[in-house]
C-alpha cells in the first residue's frame, strides 16, 4: 500500500512538472513564423502563420519552407531540417541536413551551428548578411553574396565573404577545408536569384555575379 502511494505521488509530481514545462514553453516569445512552403514544426504539420518557438525543429523534407525571424531576417529551408533556439538575444540555428538560404538584417545576431564550425552574423557590421549553405554527411559548403559570416578555425578567426567561400568536411573529428566542388550553378544554393528572392530589402545588392563566383567555378 505504501509503495502504491509513492508511485501515485511520483506520477502526480511528474505531471505537475510537465505542466510547468509546457506553460513555460507557451509563454516564451516565438523565434519566428512560417511564412511560406510546407513544413513540420515540432513534428507536427504546420501551415503558413505557425509560430516557431525556442527548441522547435523545423523540417521541410520535400520542398522549401521560409521562416521569418522575429528579429527581422529570414531563413529558407530547401529539403532541410534545423532546430531553432535562443542564446540571449542571439538566434541559434542548428541545421542537421539540407540546403538553406538566409538573409539576416543589419544588426541582427544569428549563430549557425554547423557540423564543422559555428558561423556568426556579426551584428556590428554595417550590412545585411545574405547567402546560403549546404550541410550533409559531415560536409559543409557556405557561399555569401552580401556581408560575411565569421568562424573560428585552427588558424584563428576567419570569414566567409562574397569572394571567399567555405567548403569543409569532418575528418577524424576535425574540420578539414576541401575544394568547393559539391555545388553547381544549377543547384538551389548556387542560384543567386533564389537567395535574393528571400527579400528583406536586399534589392539589387546581390546580382548575377554569384554565378561567376559559385564554388564550382572557382
Amino acid at each position: 500500500m505504501k509503495s502504491g502511494n509513492m508511485i501515485k505521488t511520483a506520477a502526480v509530481a511528474m505531471f505537475v512538472v510537465s505542466l510547468c514545462v509546457l506553460a513555460q514553453a507557451q509563454t516564451q516569445a516565438p523565434i519566428g513564423t512560417l511564412t511560406s512552403g510546407t513544413a513540420t514544426i515540432g513534428g507536427s504539420p504546420a501551415s503558413v502563420g505557425t509560430a516557431v518557438f525556442p527548441g522547435n525543429q523545423v523540417a521541410a523534407p520535400k520542398g522549401a519552407a521560409a521562416i521569418r525571424l522575429a528579429s527581422g531576417g529570414q531563413i529558407e529551408l530547401a529539403k532541410g531540417t534545423a532546430t531553432f533556439t535562443k542564446d540571449g538575444d542571439t538566434v541559434v540555428v542548428d541545421p542537421s541536413v539540407g540546403e538553406f538560404r538566409f538573409n539576416f538584417l543589419k544588426g541582427e545576431k544569428v549563430k549557425i551551428v554547423a557540423d564543422c564550425y559555428d558561423l556568426y552574423a556579426d551584428a556590428s557590421e554595417g550590412s545585411e548578411h545574405v547567402g546560403a549553405f549546404k550541410q550533409e554527411k559531415g560536409k559543409l559548403d557556405v557561399d555569401m553574396t552580401v556581408g560575411r559570416l565569421t568562424y573560428d578555425s585552427a588558424y584563428g578567426r576567419e570569414a566567409v565573404a562574397p569572394q571567399r567561400s567555405l567548403s569543409a568536411k569532418m575528418d577524424a573529428g576535425k574540420c578539414v577545408p576541401t575544394q568547393p566542388s559539391s555545388w553547381s550553378k544549377g543547384s538551389v544554393i548556387g542560384t543567386t536569384a533564389a537567395a535574393v528572392a528571400i527579400g528583406v530589402g536586399v534589392g539589387v545588392a546581390a546580382t548575377s555575379g554569384n554565378d561567376e563566383k559559385s564554388p564550382s567555378s572557382r
